[in-house]
């Protein structure tokens, strides 16, 4: 029981603290992209030239990303309360001898089947970020993001843009914008230990109590 019981939360601890640690590294990568964005923007070298960046695929991956950590983050807290709600639902059944009625659910099976379902959810999250993550890797390792100078509707030669983005100090690759790098490594973790989470709680079993 209480080796278990250390087992989960051990376990539980990891997606709880590296999705805490993911979502702020997303919401710093997506901060730096929408301040270079609108810094860009900004920018003018004369009056009828405006410029644009297209990086949609970087900020939806790494927006999904930060999304899936807050979820794991989220979903750890629940999943932490229900497991404690369950264990002490199951002690107090344990604790109270009479005859057990007919279709009355004991409190181990019903606890398997609420741990089976969490253990689900964790690994259906954990698909989640790695299917954010495998995206934004090839993004982070072949992408980079365009911009364009227009006058008008009319797109002026690519010099004029790329004049502009050195003029900035804006990274043309994704591999180079520092806030990325944290995104592109940390959630492989939060991936692991949130796989290794549901699985744990899909192959184990609820320790047996004292019958009466």
């Amino acid at each position: 029981m209480v080796s278990r019981a250390f087992a989960l939360i051990f376990l539980l601890s990891h997606p709880f603290a590296l999705g805490i640690i993911g979502l702020a590294l997303g919401i710093v990568a997506l901060q730096r992209l929408n301040e270079e964005q609108q810094r860009l923007n900004g920018f003018s070298s004369s009056p009828d030239v405006t410029f644009t960046m297209d990086q949609s695929d970087m900020f939806s991956a790494s927006m999904s990303i930060t999304v899936a950590c807050g979820v794991i983050t989220l979903w750890t807290t629940v999943s932490s309360v229900l497991l404690c709600m369950d264990h002490r639902r199951k002690h107090q059944r344990l604790g109270k001898p009479g005859k057990k009625l007919e279709n009355e659910v004991s409190p181990r099976r019903r606890s398997g089947r609420s741990e089976k379902t969490q253990g689900a959810v964790y690994l259906i999250l954990a698909a989640w970020l790695l299917a954010s993550m495998v995206s934004l890797a090839v993004f982070y390792a072949t992408g980079s993001r365009r911009v364009m100078a227009m006058t008008g509707t009319t797109i002026l030669p690519d010099d004029i843009a790329e004049d502009a983005r050195r003029a900035l100090g804006l990274a043309s690759a994704y591999k180079d914008i520092g806030p990325l790098k944290g995104v592109m490594i940390q959630p492989w973790f939060c991936i692991f230990w949130t796989t290794a989470s549901g699985v744990y709680l899909l192959v184990s079993r609820p320790a047996h109590g004292h019958s009466h």
